[in-house]
């Protein structure tokens, strides 16, 4: 259910704002008659993507953020599994197939 939840209010409106971002600004860079509003416009779009971590930044107590960074790492079911992978086999596979 926390997989559902997830999916449906936190990564499917990122990719939502995403897409919508890159196609409203790639218009608008598009559409510039100067270096400046190109600039601009660039700037608006870099402020829009970061706002999220600014205001988690300005609006978040002290107690709370460090409450957050010392919390322990949570692992999925199958992490040792995907550990083995990642330390073992993936560099066998991607020599492989460089070596092809």
């Amino acid at each position: 259910t926390h997989k559902l939840f997830n999916l449906i209010f936190i990564l499917i409106p990122k990719f939502a704002i995403a897409v919508a971002l890159a196609a409203t600004g790639s218009q608008y860079v598009l559409q510039s008659e100067s270096e400046e509003e190109v600039l601009l416009v660039m700037v608006a779009m870099t402020f829009i993507v970061g706002i999220d971590e600014l205001l988690y930044t300005s609006c978040t107590p002290p107690d709370f953020k460090l409450l957050l960074e010392n919390l322990p790492p949570v692992y999925p079911p199958n992490h040792a599994k995907r550990q083995i992978f990642l330390t073992v086999i993936r560099p066998i596979l991607t020599g492989t197939i460089i070596a092809l």
